[in-house]
């Protein structure tokens, strides 16, 4: 771990669910920073993995969802306008 790679406490410390992407079918944590495009990985051992610079944060999910896949995925790059057209779809109304 490198100076600049924080804890899993200091990791959970800095983010919120916001920034929770998942955790993949390894059991790994996944967490991402919008502010500085990076991913963190925490393990199921509590190992911390370097940050990762992602360019495309859906790049980055269909690269871990092809690699071992996701346990528990909390990201969803449907605009807005699409969830409520699918949520409206789901809808059954009733006279």
């Amino acid at each position: 771990m490198t100076d600049d790679t924080p804890s899993r406490d200091k990791l959970r410390d800095m983010t919120d669910e916001m920034s929770r992407l998942g955790t993949d079918a390894d059991g790994n944590d996944h967490h991402w920073d919008p502010t500085r495009h990076v991913a963190w990985i925490a393990d199921d051992d509590g190992d911390i993995h370097m940050p990762q610079h992602i360019a495309d944060l859906g790049d980055y999910v269909d690269h871990v969802r092809d690699v071992c896949g996701w346990a528990d995925l909390r990201y969803d790059d449907r605009s807005m306008q699409e969830l409520v057209d699918d949520l409206a779809d789901g809808i059954e109304v009733r006279a």
